[in-house]
């Protein structure tokens, strides 16, 4: 699945959650088309640049959860090309203050 396709049908999930429709959607990121914003969250067209942030928030989905979806896509995808199978998860590494 391209990372296009999935991430639109993460956003789809949350939209729908939250008991958005498309319309509402496109008021809230700028009024696209309610084509457009269907054929974004289906995959069938990309996120346009610089819109995916405002989208996020506007189904209430934290730039965390983004960033962790995007990784683990890629990883995936490394491991698909390579055969390498990764250990686990992308954990990023937090320094501990506590002494």
């Amino acid at each position: 699945m391209s990372p296009s396709k999935s991430l639109g049908l993460l956003l789809k999930e949350h939209r729908e959650r939250s008991g958005m429709t498309l319309f509402d959607l496109a008021e809230k990121i700028g009024k696209p088309s309610i084509q457009f914003v269907c054929d974004v969250e289906s995959g069938r067209r990309p996120f346009p640049p610089g819109k995916l942030m405002a989208w996020a928030k506007a189904v209430h989905v934290l730039p965390d959860i983004i960033y962790a979806h995007l990784m683990s896509l890629e990883s995936s995808r490394i491991e698909r090309l390579s055969g390498y199978r990764s250990p686990g998860k992308f954990i990023p590494a937090v320094e501990n203050h506590a002494r």
